[in-house]
Order: structure tokens, then sequence, then C-alpha cells
């Protein structure tokens, strides 16, 4: 069992994933993004107080913060949207 059993359900999430990135419909029945966001907030806080690296978090709260505003109650998958290059 173990993580070998994960495989089959990483790959339905996945495919869901993909799915809904190639149509830009994000409506997901996971978490909204905005719970993500204010999730990842908190994190960010604690690296700030205790003097840990905050790099990352303030990567991913400004990319997370940027995503909800147009897709803040769409699945966590919407954070494409702001990572997709774009050739326009």
């Amino acid at each position: 069992h173990g993580v070998k059993a994960l495989g089959p359900g990483l790959a339905d999430i996945a495919d869901r994933a993909r799915g809904m990135i190639d149509r830009e419909i994000y409506a997901g029945i996971g978490a909204p993004l905005a719970s993500h966001l204010a999730a990842l907030r908190s994190l960010q806080r604690l690296a700030h107080d205790n003097e840990v690296e905050p790099r990352l978090p303030d990567l991913l709260v400004a990319n997370l913060r940027k995503a909800a505003a147009g897709h803040g109650d769409e699945d966590l998958v919407a954070l494409f949207e702001v990572l997709r290059r774009r050739d326009d």
C-alpha cells in the first residue's frame, strides 16, 4: 500500500487538472484558491515572524494573490493562469 496506492488517485487528479487548464475553466471540487491563499499567508507570516527565509512563501503568496483576484472561488489549478507563459 502506502505511496503506491496514491498513484491512481494522483493520475486522476493530474488528468482533471490538465483538462481544466486546457479549457481554462477552473470550477473544481476541492478547496477554493482563496482558502489555499489564506493558509499560505499564515505560513508566510510564520516565516517572517521566526526569521525563516521568506522568499518561497512570499513568491507563492504573490502568485496566489494574483490568481485569486480573478479566480478566488475556483480550484487551485487556476494558479496556472498566472504561471502560464503567454506569447501575446
